[in-house]
């Protein structure tokens, strides 16, 4: 069997990333007195930034969760009134989610506090490999959901 170097291997340092990417947001949310948690921003970020309405199981592959997990963080965030759901008119089986007007209001707020944190994360990586970096990422993604 061959050894795997937890410090070097992609796929624990990918999660530690991740981990910390979330630990950090949360710490910025906490600061700013938002009382949310990293997972809910994201959902809000995303929705924000999707030109329409969005079906679950879309949504839940692009945050990369579970449907019932998400379908949970979507009713906390619907009864704070930061987003809706509505049935999709193509699909009656199938709900539209979209944020709200404080839904976006919030996003935006939260916006600066993603940008600085982008730039933490990737000070010292040139723009020449952070594009590789993004397009090895992509590249595993499809591999993994594809």
């Amino acid at each position: 069997m061959e050894a795997i170097n937890p410090r070097e291997s992609t796929g624990f340092l990918v999660g530690r990333v991740a981990h910390h990417l979330k630990l950090r947001v949360q710490d910025f949310l906490d600061e700013a007195g938002i009382p949310m948690s990293a997972e809910e921003i994201s959902i809000l970020t995303m929705l924000a930034h999707l030109d329409a309405p969005e079906r679950m199981k879309p949504l839940a592959e692009m945050l990369g969760r579970d449907a019932t997990t998400l379908s949970r963080q979507i009713d906390g965030l619907e009864n704070a009134g930061l987003v809706q759901r509505a049935p999709c008119p193509d699909d009656g089986r199938a709900v539209l989610v979209s944020v709200t007007a404080p839904g976006m209001k919030l996003a935006q707020r939260t916006l600066p506090m993603t940008i600085a944190l982008r730039q933490r994360a990737m000070h010292g990586v040139s723009k020449a490999d952070e594009k590789v970096v993004v397009g090895a990422l992509k590249q595993m993604l499809s591999n993994l959901v594809g």
